[in-house]
């Protein structure tokens, strides 16, 4: 018998299970992710029990779209943004996952400090300025590669209107979804 009375008031509970059933599948080494799924409750990269990031948006345009960038940069910016699809994802990371990530992350954030006072100084000196020039802009180059490979988790490699195809998950992970 159930000591506590029903309540019509009580707001509902939902189940919560970690691994939440999904319909996405891999192809290769392919995610494909049909749009408005969500992926298991596991880290993208080891399959570990994970804890799942707020939605974040990703967006593809076909590569042909880059020839714009060759005749003005304002332009390809124009029409990327005008072609571009989109797709609205949530994705886990484990914490040692989650740890790198956020250790790629301040190493391009001490970066980016090095570069700035780099050219401070290069701004202020007199006889060695283009040491330090040199100093900045290789700086700022580390902090930029730092932050493209080090903090990317997935890269769609397409978007349609009724999925989107990602690459970058480690083997366990693809290895425990079904393929098609």
């Amino acid at each position: 018998m159930n000591d506590m009375p029903n309540n019509p008031y009580a707001a509902p509970k939902a189940l919560s299970s970690p691994m939440v059933s999904s319909e996405c599948y891999r192809d290769g080494n392919i995610l494909v992710v049909p749009l408005n799924h969500d992926l298991p409750h596991r880290c993208i990269k080891c399959n570990a029990p994970a804890e799942m990031d707020k939605p974040r948006m990703f967006t593809w345009h076909p590569a042909g779209w880059y020839l714009f960038f060759l005749i003005n940069f304002v332009i390809y910016i124009v029409v990327a943004a005008l072609v571009q699809k989109k797709a609205r994802l949530s994705i886990g990371l484990c914490e040692q996952h989650r740890a790198r990530r956020r250790n790629y992350k301040i190493a391009a954030c001490v970066a980016v400090g090095v570069g700035s006072a780099a050219l401070f100084a290069a701004m202020n000196e007199d006889g060695n300025g283009n040491l330090y020039g040199v100093l900045s802009a290789l700086s700022f180059l580390i902090a930029l590669v730092l932050a493209m490979v080090g903090t990317r988790a997935l890269t769609p490699v397409r978007i349609t209107p009724q999925e989107a195809r990602l690459k970058g998950c480690g083997e366990e992970f693809l290895a425990s979804l079904h393929s098609r």
